[in-house]
């Protein structure tokens, strides 16, 4: 996926950090596609130029996708509102629309998503996902 970001990643002058674990999830492989990209495209938009964005994946009881840029981050005012709807992180975020759907299809899948800001202006963003076994309630087929 980050292969379909290099425009964006080579024109804003980015170096893309990886640490990556092979996952197999449980899931519609469309909509996690789109969770992640979601992410992805977000932290290429709102880094700095020249800056590092950092992707890892690991798997431990549930699978931990964190992507962590070094853009201005959300503000602690906004922080409550960030998954909501319309309701963008603020900064040239946009209008949220891709969080709040990133969201939606975590919870669908049986995972989750979270925002942590870091106190070296660092903005990491974590999708936790349950990990092939049995399915969850919903979710339908391998990712």
């Amino acid at each position: 996926m980050l292969e379909e970001l290099r425009p964006g990643i080579e024109e804003r002058h980015l170096i893309v950090e990886r640490d990556l674990e092979a996952v197999r999830l449980w899931g519609r492989a469309h909509n996690l596609k789109r969770a992640v990209q979601n992410l992805l495209d977000n932290a290429v938009k709102l880094s700095p130029t020249s800056s590092t964005l950092h992707v890892s994946l690991a798997k431990d009881d549930e699978a931990s996708l964190s992507v962590q840029d070094e853009g201005p981050g959300v503000s602690t005012f906004r922080q409550p509102q960030l998954f909501q709807r319309f309701l963008g992180g603020g900064a040239g975020s946009g209008t949220g629309l891709e969080l709040y759907l990133t969201r939606r299809i975590a919870e669908a899948q049986g995972g989750q998503i979270r925002y942590t800001r870091t106190s070296k202006d660092r903005s990491p963003f974590t999708l936790m996902m349950p990990v092939a076994g049995e399915p969850v309630a919903g979710g339908k087929g391998h990712a």
